[in-house]
């Protein structure tokens, strides 16, 4: 026999009291066996949370105080609809009050409209539940997911770079801070900065990866990584730029005459276009014009999900991964530079 006199009541009380005991166990579980571990909130890495089944994303928001900025920018941004649904199973990047009052400009919340907030908050959700562990397993060191964000060039899903470590770090200026938050529709993980979709230019600049390219363009004049686009970079990797100043017999970018320089890069870079695989027909071979001038030659292998190239100088080359999508345009990791005259 029910206790309620509301069924709505007493599932309410039974979810906060559920919750309650959890959170209780949890606790003493952490006290009782005098070890600061992780999953306690030890330095090591982020806080790993108990799993609260009973909740959905938006009533586990609901549920702490840290979050009263993030639910009122989702429910003018009318995605709190989303994250309410029962039938999916998402990832939530949670931004704490302290992450959006850094974000937010003069006015908070009521200065942006509906769909500016839709456009950041999408970015914080992934289409499936990814455990901390999984999105490590999966990005490796380093790599990058598409989000829910489809306002990149042809509607494509906008990339969020995803760098292991501890503490685990998102676009290079965002940490998980508490991680595998589990509730009935997915996974939360707390962070500590508000995320921006990036240009190509922002992708260069927050991966180490291409240290090189970064310290490259920023020798020259360029700005077409910046500008709306859209564009495609073939974004060489470090080491493809170490081969190559080798090869030269040269130090690194200062000893490269500036001119020759932005033509190098330009050579990396497709104009007016976002340049992706389905694009590409299976087993056939295109010339593709260079922002430079020159053409290379592409085909796609989209079983192995890559691209091969071929240089001006007949040179092969691979890339991936591929298809990482910034706002202006798409970006393909190359594992060399390509070579011109």
């Amino acid at each position: 026999m029910h206790l309620c006199s509301a069924k709505s009541a007493c599932d309410s009380f039974e979810r906060g009291m559920m919750r309650y005991l959890t959170l209780l166990f949890f606790s003493l579980t952490c006290v009782m066996t005098g070890v600061v571990l992780n999953s306690c909130g030890g330095d090591d890495g982020p806080v790993v949370p108990p799993v609260i089944d009973d909740l959905n994303l938006y009533e586990t928001l609901q549920a702490r105080d840290d979050f009263e900025l993030l639910q009122k920018a989702l429910t003018k941004s009318g995605l709190s609809n989303l994250i309410l649904r029962d039938d999916q199973s998402i990832t939530l990047l949670a931004p704490t009050d302290a992450a959006f009052q850094n974000f937010l400009p003069e006015g908070g919340i009521d200065a942006l409209t509906g769909s500016e907030l839709q456009y950041f908050l999408s970015y914080h959700l992934l289409d499936q539940a990814y455990l901390l562990e999984e999105l490590e397993t999966y990005a490796g060191d380093r790599g990058y997911l598409s989000t829910m964000n489809n306002e990149g060039p042809s509607e494509s899903k906008l990339s969020l770079l995803f760098e292991k470590g501890s503490p685990f770090r998102l676009n290079d200026n965002a940490s998980v801070t508490e991680s595998n938050i589990t509730v009935k529709n997915g996974v939360l993980h707390v962070i500590d900065q508000v995320l921006i979709p990036p240009t190509l230019q922002d992708m260069v600049e927050q991966n180490p990866d291409f240290e090189s390219l970064e310290d490259a363009v920023a020798l020259t004049t360029l700005n077409q990584l910046s500008l709306a686009g859209p564009n495609t970079l073939y974004a060489p990797l470090n080491n493809g730029f170490d081969s190559f100043y080798a090869e030269a017999g040269i130090g690194g970018p200062s000893d490269v005459d500036v001119t020759d320089l932005q033509n190098l890069i330009l050579y990396h870079l497709v104009s007016d276009t976002n340049l992706v695989i389905n694009n590409i027909l299976p087993d056939s071979t295109y010339s593709v014009p260079s922002a430079f001038g020159l053409t290379f030659n592409i085909n796609a292998d989209t079983i192995n999900q890559r691209m091969n190239l071929t240089d001006y100088q007949s040179n092969p080359w691979t890339a991936q991964p591929v298809d990482i999508q910034a706002t202006n345009g798409a970006l393909h990791i190359l594992d060399g530079v390509l070579r011109g005259l």
